[in-house]
């Protein structure tokens, strides 16, 4: 029975993020807020699947495989523009935007800072 979001999904609903964000901040005492994310939203931007089917974790079925792979299946880099990001990952930067306000609100002042994995798992991606 499906229940809710799957946890890629969620990513894209920064009411969402922002309270995964919020909870361990409010739980315990932090010295910095972790945005609520994932480093594959960007290659999802970027339009390469990732999928996470259940059990599993998370899977990129078809992996860019060599120079020509990038060249005919990302975008070209002038296309990589502000315009671009906000469509590809405005979700994003609306998530960081709520998790500020709900900072301020229940008046939080700690740093909310991102995290994009080891060079090996960046590599790896």
């Amino acid at each position: 029975e499906k229940t809710g979001r799957s946890f890629l999904d969620m990513l894209s609903y920064p009411e969402d993020v922002a309270e995964c964000t919020m909870q361990p901040v409010r739980r315990y005492n932090v010295d910095a807020a972790i945005l609520f994310s994932d480093i594959l939203v960007i290659a999802e931007a970027l339009n390469i699947e990732v999928t996470m089917p259940g059990g599993v974790g998370i899977q990129v079925p078809c992996p860019l495989v060599g120079p020509a792979d990038m060249r005919e299946r990302l975008p070209p880099a002038a296309s990589l523009s502000k315009e671009f990001v906000h469509e590809r990952l405005g979700h994003v930067i609306e998530s960081v935007k709520l998790i500020r306000t709900q900072m301020k609100k229940e008046d939080i002042s700690i740093p909310l800072i991102g995290f994009s994995a080891a060079p090996w798992t960046l590599l790896f991606y």
